[in-house]
């Protein structure tokens, strides 16, 4: 394997042009015209026209030249070419030279341009936005290098109607996660929470990305399922420059680290990593028959005391919250032709959060709609800790050559996050309880995709092919809650004032494949037709294991959580011992309702014909086709209904789209938008699981006759480009909800 690496290693040295005495132009060049990348664009040597290279799909190029000072010549057919003075070339080294072609200016005679290089960025993302027939807004990477953000989640607060939640979760438009779709270079890919369309933003890091989207109206080459936005994340294929970066950071807050009263409990000897070490799992067969304490079985001692016996929130210390990041990027050229390209990126962070005296309450509106008053039903106040640790690591690897280009992109990201809660719940609606309440949970999720792509020209023909495979999973190990009543002095364990001891275990695991072809064919200046095809596949499995720990003597007990599961205070068969009969026992078989099975496809085709109205307006309009099938494994818990892999949606949906864009003049425009989408139920609600959230103290009940939501949008906007780098905007949109999903 290592002499195998080593061959590998030194093709790949050997096949890179070094050379002492020369260094690189490259740049990128902006279509002036509709504000994309250009392809096929001349820069060549004013001195010597033999010395040149082309630009590629995404408009960059690469020329090698000896060191000295030169003047470039960039041009295109039907574009006014541009002269650059006095480029200066240094050895081993690479000078940026970026720049807009510009159509010719109505004249007599022959148009050359002393040029000024353009930073590549805000003025040709700018341009594109203008001149395209779809509403939209974004941010280059040049505008996140320049305000410092060092994730996307930080840089995504920057975008015109676009809210970040949590500091990862996007909402565009005020609407929810459902209407909100998230791709990566234009395909799905499912986030570290499989039941939100969105991805977390806080896993890529802003260095890595050419420019981000948010796709505002429905277009036929977008995928049908989204309504608010469609946010499509753009990573660089080909560095300029070699490129290291390593950095890191501390934060402090007096209020969470070295906090007396923080807390926490002890967990796994690897969280650190995001990973646990096994200590949180479930000690013996989930499915495992446990017996009834009246049998007196030595069997229920065993498991008993097979569990960890921590429940109690612990005191414990909040370190500096820490981060680090490593990224890597190069760009070389292969002495046997072609260009390759490289990214390598890590990134981690360790922090942690307090929350004091953190007050959360439920209230119930009465049911006479003239009645205004809510009603308290229950309040909770106390301390909550938390630890988060998340890392991400993205490789990328890109190869071009005469008219094709392949890439090919491996993301990890690992997220675990544990938290201790101390609270008194006080019940104001049905029992008067007062209960102590000590909450420890642990959730583990980590996402995995690879991506291969190619573009391709045929004569003037554009092919974009694109694959990913992920997997997403969630792991919830040992979710623990204990429910001590303290009402009017006394300290019981009594389950009718909601007192109990209750641990969860939940498993999630769904694979993910996306494909797409799209074919662009030019059939005359200015005139495109766009067609393609499109499919996803998602299979899920998901279960939840759980258990009480309960005993016959409810209120000989103390308020310390910890002393349930002590070694003397444990259930025994054993008539010798203290606790025969009165100890601490587990409850809790084997439920079927809490585990199923889910799959989904979608195959999609598509049609878009993009033109002018002579010259004072832009219409993109088209038709996608849609056909969603989902289906369902799982059963109640009496056995009463069962599906095995049964079909519950089927939709063959029909989406029209079309767009139109006036030009006021050249600085104004007025965006006119109308299209059809839809909003598909998830997994979990189209099921007939009954699944519950020991945080939010609620019963997810599926809803295995829920059916899709069908949407019309409406759009308006005007636009006013003030400068190059400058938008003022007005919009206003309209969307009828059929179905809609609550």
């Amino acid at each position: 394997m290592t002499q195998k690496f080593l061959i590998v290693l030194s093709f790949l040295i050997a096949s890179v042009s070094f050379s002492q005495d020369k260094g690189f132009l490259r740049g990128n060049i902006i279509d002036g015209d509709n504000g994309e990348p250009m392809y096929g664009a001349k820069v060549k040597l004013k001195s010597d026209p033999t010395v040149g290279a082309m630009s590629d799909f995404d408009g960059n190029y690469s020329l090698q030249l000896p060191v000295g000072t030169y003047d470039i010549e960039i041009s295109s057919t039907s574009f006014e070419t541009q002269i650059f003075e006095k480029i200066v070339i240094v050895a081993n080294d690479v000078t940026i030279l970026n720049t807009i072609l510009s159509p010719p200016v109505q004249t007599e005679g022959d148009v050359i341009v002393v040029g000024k290089a353009d930073t590549r960025g805000d003025v040709g993302f700018i341009l594109e936005r203008k001149e395209t027939a779809s509403v939209s807004d974004g941010i280059t990477g040049q505008s996140m290098s320049k305000t410092g953000d060092g994730d996307l989640g930080q840089a995504m607060k920057r975008v015109t109607g676009v809210t970040i939640a949590n500091g990862q979760d996007v909402f565009v438009r005020g609407l929810g996660d459902r209407y909100t779709q998230t791709t990566l270079n234009g395909l799905v890919i499912p986030g570290l929470d499989p039941d939100k369309n969105s991805v977390q933003m806080d896993i890529f890091p802003t260095s890595l990305l050419e420019n981000v989207s948010v796709f505002k109206t429905a277009s036929p080459e977008l995928y049908g399922d989204f309504t608010g936005g469609l946010v499509n994340i753009v990573t660089r294929k080909f560095p300029l420059k070699k490129t290291t970066q390593i950095g890191g950071g501390i934060g402090y807050n007096p209020a969470m680290q070295y906090n007396k009263n923080f807390i926490l409990y002890e967990g796994g000897k690897t969280d650190w990593t995001g990973f646990d070490d096994g200590s949180r799992k479930i000690p013996f067969n989930p499915k495992t028959l446990i017996p009834d304490e009246t049998k007196i079985d030595p069997k229920l001692e065993s498991l008993t005391r097979s569990f960890n016996p921590n429940l109690a929130a612990q005191s414990a210390t909040a370190n500096l919250n820490t981060n680090f990041f490593v990224n890597h990027g190069n760009q070389l050229e292969l002495k046997k032709g072609g260009t390759f390209g490289y990214n390598l990126v890590f990134n981690y962070s360790n922090e942690y959060k307090f929350y004091q005296d953190y007050e959360s309450s439920d209230y119930l509106k009465d049911t006479d709609p003239s009645v205004t008053q809510l009603t308290k039903v229950v309040t909770r106040i106390g301390d909550v800790g938390k630890n988060s640790v998340l890392w991400s690591a993205l490789a990328s690897a890109s190869y071009k050559k005469n008219t094709n280009v392949f890439q090919i992109t491996l993301l990890n990201s690992q997220n675990a996050e544990s938290t201790a809660a101390k609270r008194i719940n006080q019940d104001f609606n049905q029992n008067q309880s007062i209960l102590q309440e000590d909450v420890l949970t642990y959730s583990q999720k980590n996402l995995t995709s690879l991506m291969i792509s190619g573009n391709h020209r045929i004569k003037k023909v554009e092919v974009n092919w694109a694959n990913a495979i992920s997997r997403s999973k969630v792991d919830d190990p040992d979710f623990r809650e204990t429910r001590i009543s303290v009402g009017d002095g006394d300290t019981t364990l009594s389950t009718g004032n909601g007192a109990g001891i209750d641990r969860f275990w939940r498993y999630l695991n769904e694979y993910d494949n996306a494909s797409k072809l799209d074919i662009i064919v030019p059939i005359k200046k200015k005139i495109e037709f766009k067609t393609g095809l499109a499919s996803t596949l998602k299979f899920r499995d998901f279960s939840v294991y759980s258990f009480k720990l309960r005993r016959n003597d409810l209120s000989n007990i103390e308020a310390d959580p910890d002393w349930f599961l002590k070694e003397e205070n444990i259930w025994s068969s054993d008539i010798n011992r203290d606790s025969y009969k009165n100890g601490t026992y587990v409850i809790g078989n084997f439920q079927p309702a809490n585990t199923y099975s889910a799959r989904q496809t979608v195959f999609a085709a598509y049609t878009v014909l993009v033109h002018p109205i002579k010259e004072f307006a832009k219409f993109s309009y088209g038709l996608r086709v849609e056909k969603a099938d989902m289906y369902y494994t799982g059963q109640n818990n009496e056995g009463s209904i069962i599906y095995n892999d049964e079909k519950t949606l089927d939709e063959l949906n029909l989406l029209p789209s079309a767009n139109l864009n006036f030009f006021l003049n050249k600085e104004m425009n007025i965006r006119l938008g109308a299209s059809s989408s839809v909003a598909r139920p998830s997994f979990k609600e189209k099921s007939i699981a009954q699944i519950y959230d020991p945080i939010t103290k609620r019963t997810f009940n599926g809803n295995i006759d829920l059916k899709q939501t069908n949407i019309n949008n409406y759009d308006l906007r005007y636009e006013w480009y003030m400068s190059p780098r400058e938008l003022f905007s007005v919009s206003g949109f309209y969307k009828q909800f059929d179905g809609h999903i609550e």
